[in-house]
């Protein structure tokens, strides 16, 4: 800290979250079904999506698995068992094509869910 450094990679760090933030969110946009909805967040490292309600996050997980795609369920985040409908989604970890890939395979399994309800 003496040296400045954290100072220079926390700028490096906030400038690479913030281009996957803005990918995953371009990615959404272009291959989320309709009737999906999700933040844009100013902060933070996560995506919180919607999903009609009538699908529920906790199963699609389950199948989300089989196709490499993981998010942590929403419902996690109510203390009330409600947002079955909603999952956390995660864009600092992953790198560019990964996140394009995840989100193209998310987005379709999701709507093989919306076309079979």
């Amino acid at each position: 800290m003496q040296k400045g450094l954290l100072e220079k990679n926390l700028k490096k760090t906030i400038d690479l979250y913030r281009e996957r933030r803005n990918l995953m969110i371009s990615c959404f946009k272009k291959h989320m079904p309709e009737g999906v909805s999700w933040t844009e967040p100013l902060g933070g490292l996560f995506l919180f999506v919607t999903l009609p309600s009538h699908l529920d996050a906790d199963k699609i997980f389950k199948k989300a698995i089989v196709k490499n795609v993981a998010f942590v369920a929403g419902s996690s985040f109510f203390c009330n068992n409600t947002g079955h409908n909603t999952m956390r989604i995660n864009f600092s970890f992953s790198n560019k094509e990964e996140i394009e890939t995840g989100v193209k395979r998310l987005s379709e399994l999701i709507g093989e869910e919306l076309a079979g309800q």
